[in-house]
């Protein structure tokens, strides 16, 4: 039997589980697991690394299923009010509307319904609880340490529409900047050395090397200023100060390099990663992506349209592999903001353009 796509997108928003809210996190990994258990036919494991947890729910007893779809059941933080899904003019309103409780919903209904078939696809479905932290208990340790491996991943966390196909994520470089003052009073700052104007003015001689550049898609290394904190009393020269840096590279570029380049130009800072990702890559001639794009074409009269994003998502562990990553995802926007928003028909359209290219890939 069917499950409504829409009713699990509302169960799944409705818990809270951003990482600061631990459990919340545990509530949905158990809603998630818990949905499968009547499915005789799937394989469920389940994995803890590090204090996160991972579902693998597969119609295979293997590691090495033809398809492999990837979620993420972390969502950022927000008002508890966002966490009530709101139905407005076609649109589900709420907190992972679009990144990404509905395709995750999109794909357990779909893995649930495969099992009603008496020759099921090869397929799985990979769910984790840490991309929006880096991804490296999820994902990344079901990849590179239990060794997971499939034809082609679906990975719907990005894009903002079925035929939008993004074949190209920046890689990722979070840093965090630190440096020492001399404490004084504040009424005689010349006798400290105030460790706050001390990582302002590093931190502008990094703006210097990540100019805003004229790309109309943003193709270029950025840097973005994410947290500062120093100091403990406003009439206190501050003796410590701190900040976080969130660099996202191109293709053209390296971790390594960065982080080096980063060190060279502020040698006054400790610079120490706390996330480093790589770019994902998939061509557009792979025969993967022609074939959803016929899928597209064929049974949806849409027309594929390829593109690249700033952003990264944990498909960049399999790309890293050579596997190729299609991402793309129902018609939704504003991720990550009060307006998060996912259009409930096309939701519904998803699972079917889905289910169809699936059944092509196991006819190959």
């Amino acid at each position: 039997m069917k499950k409504n796509v829409l009713a699990v997108t509302k169960d799944l928003i409705k818990i809270p589980s951003s990482p600061n809210r631990p459990e919340a996190m545990q509530q949905v990994f158990d809603y998630a697991k818990d949905f499968f258990q009547a499915d005789k036919n799937l394989f469920i494991k389940t994995y803890l690394r590090n204090g996160k947890s991972s579902l693998v729910v597969s119609t295979v007893d293997s590691l090495s299923p033809d398809v492999l779809m990837i979620g993420h059941l972390d969502v950022v933080d927000a008002d508890l009010a966002m966490f009530e899904p709101k139905e407005e003019n076609g649109k589900l309103i709420g907190r992972g509307a679009c990144d990404m409780k509905s395709e995750n919903a999109v794909m357990m209904c779909l893995m649930s319904e495969l099992t009603e078939s008496s020759n099921p696809p090869s397929v799985a479905l990979m769910l984790t609880l840490d991309e929006e932290t880096g991804g490296f208990d999820g994902v990344n340790y079901l990849v590179n340490e239990i060794g997971y491996r499939c034809k082609v991943a679906l990975v719907p966390d990005g894009s903002s529409s079925p035929e939008e196909i993004i074949l190209a994520n920046k890689g990722v470089l979070h840093l965090r900047l630190s440096v020492i003052g001399v404490p004084a009073h504040g009424s005689a700052p010349w006798l400290g050395e105030n460790a706050i104007d001390k990582l302002i003015q590093a931190y502008q001689k990094i703006r210097t090397v990540f100019p805003v550049g004229n790309d109309s898609d943003h193709w270029y290394d950025t840097c973005n200023l994410g947290t500062i904190s120093g100091g403990k009393a406003t009439n206190q020269v501050p003796d410590s100060a701190s900040c976080t840096i969130d660099i996202r590279f191109t293709e053209k570029n390296s971790s390594s390099v960065i982080l080096d380049l980063v060190r060279q130009t502020v040698p006054e800072c400790l610079v120490e990663t706390i996330v480093s990702g790589l770019p994902c890559s998939t061509p557009t001639n792979d025969p993967f992506v022609q074939l959803f794009s016929e899928v597209l074409k064929n049974k949806f009269n849409l027309s594929a349209r390829y593109g690249r994003n700033c952003g990264g998502h944990d498909g960049r562990f399999l790309s890293a592999l050579g596997v190729p990553v299609i991402v793309t995802r129902p018609i939704s926007g504003d991720q990550h903001s009060e307006k998060e928003w996912v259009d409930i028909e096309s939701l519904k359209n998803f699972v079917d353009i889905y289910r169809e290219f699936i059944n092509q890939v196991s006819k190959l």
